[in-house]
């Protein structure tokens, strides 16, 4: 396999030692797949991958693997363009449809109704004075929940999302629900300290 020193067959599952300098391995079979570090200690369980591949940077294309998705993008001069869209807008949709589902989980979690969760996530691509940066502000309606409760599901939403986890004291996020600001706590970004 491109990209492996070698294939080693595990209890039906193949694992493949990777070339990069950490030597790290991912287990892969039927899914869900393991990453293992360079003694074999389980990391994480993958249990979702998705592949874009992108030619041209901010002015060229991007495609998905499973073909959902092949996009023109911009850079953010000409964004708004009949014909494209720019990165941001696709991580936008990505957070926001993941966030959503960090809320619907909660509220299955705590036997609460199923609502029609509506989530607009706006990223900002910003100039810092160390370079570039995002911020995002993620607007959801709740609907049929009260606000102090709304604000508390939400707040264990930001917590248990994937993406949210990945941009903790990275990427400013503000996050509202019903008209109402959440004053929130930040996730770990899944390190155990």
């Amino acid at each position: 396999m491109a990209g492996a020193d070698y294939e080693d067959h595990r209890a039906g599952r193949r694992v493949l030692r990777s070339k990069r300098q950490d030597r790290s391995q991912i287990a892969v079979g039927s899914p869900p797949a393991i990453l293992l570090d360079s003694v074999g200690v389980r990391l994480v369980t993958i249990l979702q991958t998705g592949k874009a591949h992108i030619e041209g940077g901010r002015d060229g294309r991007a495609t998905t693997a499973d073909g959902f998705v092949d996009v023109p993008l911009h850079e953010p001069e000409r964004a708004g363009a009949a014909s494209g869209t720019t990165p941001e807008a696709l991580f936008g949709a990505a957070y926001g449809a993941c966030f959503a589902s960090a809320l619907a989980r909660i509220r299955r979690d705590r036997h609460l109704p199923t609502v029609a969760i509506g989530a607009d996530c706006t990223v900002h691509l910003t100039k810092r004075a160390d370079g570039y940066g995002l911020s995002v502000e993620m607007a959801i309606v709740l609907p049929e929940t009260a606000t102090d409760d709304a604000l508390d599901q939400m707040r264990a939403a930001h917590l248990l999302c994937p993406y949210s986890r990945a941009i903790v004291n990275t990427v400013p996020v503000s996050l509202v629900v019903n008209g109402h600001e959440v004053k929130q706590i930040q996730p770990s970004g899944g390190r155990k300290q």
